[in-house]
């Protein structure tokens, strides 16, 4: 996941001012947000500044109907994490970085190259919201 200076230091904030368990509380809330965003931006198939996802070659529709599913989150007192696990973790990642693949195909072999398509991220409203949730739980300390 992608950091951003100003998250984090309102997090450092956060985790200086609340107990063990407000951490963890607040950590939740700000990781079940970023799953259930992220998980809406790849069913529109959006990258996380909005643009559209490089399209398919040679097939049409929607990619990455089933994958959103996969996101999973892990929230302790001091950390929070999302990210995608099993077989979803592995296209997940070739696509988030636009990997070259080998395929093989009966007697024929090749490569081919993915289009990078930015599963995972900080959109602008994930920021604001975050930082929303950071003031909410410095004031509720």
């Amino acid at each position: 996941m992608l950091v951003d200076d100003q998250i984090t230091a309102g997090l450092l904030k956060v985790l200086t001012h609340l107990s063990p368990v407000g951490r963890k509380k607040a950590m939740r809330e700000i990781m079940t947000f970023l799953r259930k965003s992220n998980r809406q931006r790849i069913k529109a198939n959006k990258a996380p500044d909005g643009s559209n996802f490089a399209p398919r070659k040679n097939k049409k529709g929607k990619m990455f109907k089933k994958i959103g599913k996969s996101i999973k989150l892990n929230v302790t007192e001091n950390s929070g994490e999302i990210g995608f696990y099993g077989r979803a973790s592995e296209v997940a990642s070739n696509h988030q970085f636009g990997k070259r693949i080998k395929y093989k195909n009966g007697d024929k072999t090749g490569y081919f190259d993915l289009a990078k398509r930015e599963l995972l991220g900080l959109s602008d409203n994930d920021k604001r919201t975050v930082s929303d949730i950071i003031i909410k739980h410095l004031e509720l300390a």
